[in-house]
């Protein structure tokens, strides 16, 4: 095993040298550390480090920075361009110049919470007061674990300091959903009906699709006959440039249109054909459904900024473009639809994102389940119980099924509501929050 010793340097401050293996010249090498806290910690770290050594896990660094380090990770990490600039702002942002000065083999747990904590209740770029939200914070800490991660992976950390504070992370905040009804949906589209936006509305009530995937929807991913939509790519803009790439979780997902878009998809085609015609230009299946009037690409802010000029108030606040792929998939679920189908129209990964986004709905559903199945067992088990009744009084007592039954029919009995009491019919059972959906 290696050696080392511990050197007092102040209070609670010990000096930690270690050996390290020999150098290519066959020379001796050494490492020293800092450690404040009790002597009995400073020691378990040094163990610690002496033992990375020993198992080859200690990590060669060259002296490089944090900041340095999230340099070359920026570089060479495999993401999407947005991907990269998103992480780009965040370091650039917040995690340099913070803790970007830090040696990079000297950057520890308590470094980083200190970081998080400044960002907690200051740091904000807009010049405002107070801190930035949990979600951002929570951004800010995954970019900065991924980037350790990869140090991790080639050997420039022994391990990821950001490992013991993942249970720390700040709860994320949940934005209440605004959804539009499906009547007040069907006056939106009444209303827009001769404006270039009403297209791409009309796609997102109609598939659920996201912002940039309906806008990214070409002729040639319609299939009208069939009334059928295919979900193959999305836009995405970054500072340099547009380009069309594979949906969000990287696969394409085929939509059943209802029969009111296919009908007006039709007409959106032909009248596109003659606008195109015009300009000397001919339709075909690379022609964005979406496109402006010249035929080229509508970019997704662009898209939101129209949309604010028409978006109905609902509750104080208008709801953004993407709320109406919230509200296609409230109503698929009230209606009923099975939450697998609707993940797959969605294109999320699993349906557990889709349960956790539209647990107001799946509760609902589940209450609504728990009265139907007490209508419909209740009337069987109150025959069953006294069919068991009987057989009690022609002599012996009941077995364990009979009690069982009579158990069951007592707490069915229990659990119904009294006739004009609860103001609910066992045909119009109603949710315990009193929620509409």
């Amino acid at each position: 095993m290696s050696g080392g010793c511990i050197r007092v340097r102040g209070p609670d401050t010990w000096e930690l040298r270690f050996e390290l293996p020999r150098g290519a010249d066959g020379k001796r090498r050494t490492r020293t550390v800092t450690f404040k806290g009790l002597k009995s910690k400073a020691a378990a770290e040094l163990r610690r480090l002496m033992r990375e050594v020993d198992e080859n896990l200690h990590a060669e660094t060259d002296g490089v920075t944090v900041a340095g380090w999230l340099f070359r990770w920026l570089v060479a990490a495999d993401v999407s361009p947005r991907t990269r600039e998103r992480y780009k702002e965040l370091c650039d942002g917040f995690i340099a110049p913070r803790i970007g000065a830090l040696a990079l083999d000297k950057l520890d747990s308590a470094a980083i919470q200190g970081m998080m904590t400044e960002l907690a209740s200051s740091g904000r770029r807009d010049g405002k007061s107070g801190g930035l939200s949990p979600t951002t914070r929570r951004h800010v800490f995954r970019c900065l674990c991924t980037a350790l991660n990869s140090a991790v992976e080639l050997g420039a950390l022994g391990r990821n300091p950001c490992d013991r504070l993942r249970k720390k992370l700040p709860r994320a905040e949940r934005r209440e959903l605004t959804v539009l009804s499906s009547e007040k949906t069907a006056e939106v589209l009444v209303a827009i009906r001769e404006r270039r936006i009403y297209w791409p509305t009309l796609l997102a009530v109609a598939t659920g699709a996201r912002r940039s995937e309906v806008l990214a929807l070409a002729w040639r991913n319609l299939d009208l006959d069939r009334g059928v939509a295919t979900i193959a790519a999305s836009i995405e803009v970054t500072k340099d440039q547009v380009r069309i790439k594979p949906p969000k979780n990287g696969r394409s997902r085929a939509v059943t249109l209802p029969a009111f878009a296919v009908a007006e998809l039709r007409r959106r085609r032909t009248e596109q054909a003659q606008e195109l015609l015009k300009l000397r230009v001919r339709l075909d299946g690379n022609t964005l459904v979406c496109a402006r009037a010249d035929g080229s690409m509508m970019l997704p802010s662009s898209l939101s900024h129209e949309w604010e000029k028409v978006a109905p108030t609902i509750d104080g606040r208008k709801p953004r473009f993407h709320d109406l792929r919230h509200g296609n998939a409230t109503q698929l679920l009230a209606a009923g639809v099975p939450i697998k189908v609707v993940s797959e129209r969605l294109g999320h990964c699993g349906i557990a994102i889709t349960a956790d986004i539209y647990a107001h709905v799946t509760t609902a559903m589940q209450e609504e389940a728990a009265q139907k199945l007490d209508i419909a067992l209740s009337s069987a088990i109150t025959r069953g119980s006294a069919g068991a009744g009987s057989e009690s009084g022609s002599g012996g007592a009941p077995g364990p099924a009979k009690c069982l039954i009579r158990s069951v029919a007592q707490l069915v009995e229990h659990r119904s509501p009294k006739p004009g009491v609860g103001g609910s019919s066992p045909s119009t059972p109603a949710t315990s929050s009193g929620r509409r959906i």
